[in-house]
């Protein structure tokens, strides 16, 4: 790993347990974020985006297991470390933003208390102490009127600025790669343009690394420079945003750019969708498994698992990249 890489995520494996033997979710996930760099992980639901996240921090839900490859976060493996070793990675090296703000707060204390214990449980501060730094992380997450906020409940607030204390408590102690999992999902289009801007500003101004998950092209393109595309728990493209998005080397890529133009563009009210669905879990990955749903697709991709190959803009994981799509042999 480069001595300027943050996390290194290399051919990471997830299964979950079946009846008769285990079913893959993520297979062969690889990629870099280097110090202060920006990555978007995109795809649709059940591309196993979360789950990749999840990993990250030792998160993953009963009966589902990492499997194989390495998290390097630095010069530590995170896939081998103790659950008590992996507490004080959370937070103090990599801090956690979910999709749902309510589901990421108790319900039953104040969120400015909520947010000074997490600012006790990584450093040695008092609890007057913790106080004050919890008033400063809400002043400066643009929270208004914040020492009256510090005693509301999390019912007391909007979805925002719920979302808002969220990001303060993955921040509190200043960590390292900032991992958001969807942190707009379940806020309005008004309200999650704020988020997005928010978080782009502590980005620049703290030097954050951002990993990004999201189902929206746009929205990648927008917070991020590097792009990870996922199908079926498999990376099938990445390279720079740009150059991925002017110039997609994969079809599921193409599929999901067209997606967005249509919501963008269409006035008629039907949109370009991608027909048929991910796969929820893979026993066996011999094939192409977008194949089903892609125009592109030749017999040779029912038959053959595509192994990357390089791209102008970084890599695809398809038998047709760099050939003609349309009408190829």
């Amino acid at each position: 790993m480069s001595k300027d890489s943050l996390l290194a995520v290399r051919d990471l494996a997830i299964d979950v347990e079946v009846p008769h033997g285990d079913a893959g979710l993520v297979r062969g996930v690889t990629f870099t974020i280097g110090k202060g760099e920006s990555l978007g992980l995109v795809g649709e639901s059940g591309s196993g985006k979360s789950l990749t996240c999840m990993a990250l921090g030792g998160l993953l839900p009963s009966g589902v297991r990492v499997t194989g490859g390495r998290i390097m976060l630095g010069d530590r493996d995170l896939t081998r470390l103790t659950e008590r070793q992996l507490r004080a990675v959370r937070g103090s090296r990599i801090g956690f933003v979910f999709q749902d703000p309510s589901g990421a707060l108790d319900p039953l204390f104040p969120v400015g208390r909520q947010l000074a214990e997490v600012i006790r449980a990584h450093g040695d501060v008092g609890r007057a102490q913790a106080k004050r730094a919890a008033l400063a992380i809400m002043d400066e997450l643009e929270i208004p009127a914040a020492a009256q906020r510090f005693d509301a409940y999390p019912h007391e607030l909007s979805g925002g600025m719920k979302q808002r204390i969220c990001i303060g408590m993955a921040l509190a102690s200043d960590p390292d790669l900032l991992v958001a999992d969807e942190p707009t999902t379940a806020l309005d289009v008004t309200t999650e343009k704020a988020i997005l801007a928010l978080i782009s500003r502590l980005r620049a101004e703290r030097g954050l690394a951002l990993l990004l998950v999201t189902h929206s092209l746009p929205v990648a393109a927008m917070m991020t420079s590097q792009l990870c595309v996922m199908y079926a728990g498999e990376v099938v493209e990445r390279g720079d945003v740009e150059a991925v998005l002017r110039d997609p080397g994969h079809p599921y890529t193409e599929a999901l750019a067209e997606s967005a133009r249509s919501l963008e563009t269409s006035r008629d009210g039907y949109l370009t969708g991608i027909p048929g669905i991910v796969p929820s879990r893979v026993v066996r990955a011999d094939h192409c498994l977008f194949a089903p749903r892609c125009r592109y697709a030749i017999q040779e991709c029912h038959e053959t698992h595509p192994r990357p190959v390089t791209t102008p803009a970084g890599a695809a994981a398809c038998l047709r990249t760099g050939r003609a799509k349309a009408g190829a042999a």
